[in-house]
């Protein structure tokens, strides 16, 4: 080694074991600046290469239908979890977001995005006319293979695709996959996994037909992923049923359609941040002041989907008898609720 090299080392303010590595590696350059060289590019590369997400990219694709209405808050948060996801956004994933009237900044921050990804980011506003509307006109715009119905205010793990993916790989007969909600508290930034339905996704075996869903039950089209060319002809979101039920009516609707063979899968590791809102301005935190959830939803919700199963089958299967029995078991414990506290 150079003199004036071994003095500038010696001089340096570093330990004495930084100091003989850093003279090992000056020897190494000496003798071998070719391999010197190599090795270094090799060993950078492969710890950038660790700290870049890897991206899967897969055979099937996604469309992601979201009702806006005055999300402003939430927009950033839900777009970001979506593009960085691990399955590849640009090549399997679409977002059609259909604003429904707002007048905050959402359409100014839904545009924000899409002109980053224009082709995988589809905007369009109408009248405020309900979540359900807003909804329907997304559907009309699908050309993948799979939908889901991602509420604008809540947001996913970054594998979320990813495990869904999977599954839909492994198993041809899956027409439908039912996800996990984790419950985001917004006012203390927690995660608690305590819906009271998680038991569905704890059974021995997640996998079970469509059209019986035995002691499951599934409300949420924003917890579901469904095959896009199995939607019967005609099957839209019920405009007219507010302020609830429209995801059960529709979901169970489509479960009830599909063949024997076609299977639902309740995957335990597809977590979804259902954002608790702060505010309590969430529509699921305000039905009980809406005048619909005791006359609408019973006669064209709950009402319509027993009479259309009866039709159809004959019968009612446990699993719509479960989803009735805890729609109005809810609507009983709030009404008694509020006479205690009147008394």
């Amino acid at each position: 080694m150079n003199i004036n090299n071994q003095k500038v080392i010696n001089n340096l303010p570093i330990s004495d074991k930084q100091k003989k590595l850093l003279n090992r590696r000056l020897n190494k350059l000496k003798k071998d600046p070719k391999g010197f060289f190599e090795g270094s590019f090799r060993k950078r590369s492969l710890q950038i290469k660790e700290s870049i997400p890897v991206k899967y990219t897969s055979d099937n694709s996604y469309t992601i239908v979201t009702a806006v209405f005055n999300s402003e808050k939430y927009l950033n948060k839900y777009f970001s979890s979506i593009i960085n996801q691990t399955l590849n956004f640009k090549k399997n994933i679409k977002i059609i977001c259909v604003d429904d009237g707002s007048d905050d900044n959402s359409a100014y921050i839904i545009k924000k995005w899409r002109k980053k990804y224009p082709k995988n980011i589809v905007y369009i506003y109408k009248e405020n006319g309900g979540q359900a509307s807003a909804r329907n006109i997304g559907l009309r715009e699908i050309k993948s293979d799979w939908v889901t119905f991602i509420d604008s205010d809540d947001f996913l793990p970054k594998n979320y695709f990813k495990v869904v993916d999977e599954v839909i790989v492994n198993n041809k007969d899956i027409k439908a996959i039912a996800t996990r909600p984790i419950y985001y508290i917004e006012e203390t930034e927690e995660f608690r996994d305590a819906h009271p339905l998680s038991y569905r996704f704890e059974n021995i075996n997640n996998l079970v037909p469509c059209n019986d869903l035995k002691r499951n039950v599934q409300f949420s089209a924003a917890l579901a992923f469904i095959n896009v060319n199995t939607i019967p002809e005609g099957l839209v979101f019920d405009e007219k049923l507010r302020p609830t039920f429209e995801d059960g009516k529709f979901i169970n609707t489509y479960l009830l359609a599909q063949s024997k063979n076609g299977l639902i899968y309740f995957h335990p590791k597809a977590k979804y941040y259902n954002r608790k809102r702060e505010d309590k301005s969430s529509t699921m935190d305000n039905v009980w002041v809406h005048k619909g959830q005791f006359s609408t939803v019973l006669e064209k919700g709950y009402l319509q989907l027993l009479e259309g199963t009866y039709k159809r089958l004959g019968y009612i299967p446990v699993f719509i008898q479960r989803t009735i029995l805890w729609e109005i078991l809810r609507l009983v414990k709030r009404v008694m609720n509020r006479e205690g506290r009147v008394s």
